[in-house]
């Protein structure tokens, strides 16, 4: 029997934890302190690490960085936000468009052409 917190308790949790360590340098460790913390309210609390990150995300007290690897294939969705990216162009020499790179509307995240993945999500306290 499982049951879903509300972002409310989920926000709490993030915030109380990165009052103990105001850094946390992974998605994975992130979502353990969160899920030990909603379990001392309620036992049958269940979270996804993409809905814990996504949530700290959106918090203002929380800044999201990420350590990239290169990778091949061109991203659809923001790796923070899950957002469809837009391109980024600019005019070349010859006054061709051209695209460097995607940004997401939403929380600004950038991706330069050689089209970095993430490795490791770190969340910080502002």
């Amino acid at each position: 029997m499982h049951q879903i917190p509300t972002a409310d308790e989920v926000r709490s949790s993030i915030l109380s934890t990165l009052n103990k360590c105001r850094e946390i340098r992974s998605k994975q460790l992130l979502h353990a302190h969160v899920l030990k913390m909603l379990k001392v309210n309620n036992q049958f609390y269940t979270i996804s690490q993409d809905r814990v990150k996504r949530i700290a995300a959106n918090m203002p007290e929380v800044l999201v960085s990420i350590e990239n690897r290169k990778s091949l294939k061109e991203p659809k969705k923001c790796y923070i936000c899950s957002n469809l990216l837009d391109d980024i162009k600019s005019k070349d020499l010859f006054g061709k468009p051209t695209k460097f790179g995607k940004k997401c509307p939403k929380c600004g995240f950038k991706i330069d052409k050689k089209m970095f993945v993430p490795k490791r999500y770190i969340f910080f306290k502002k």
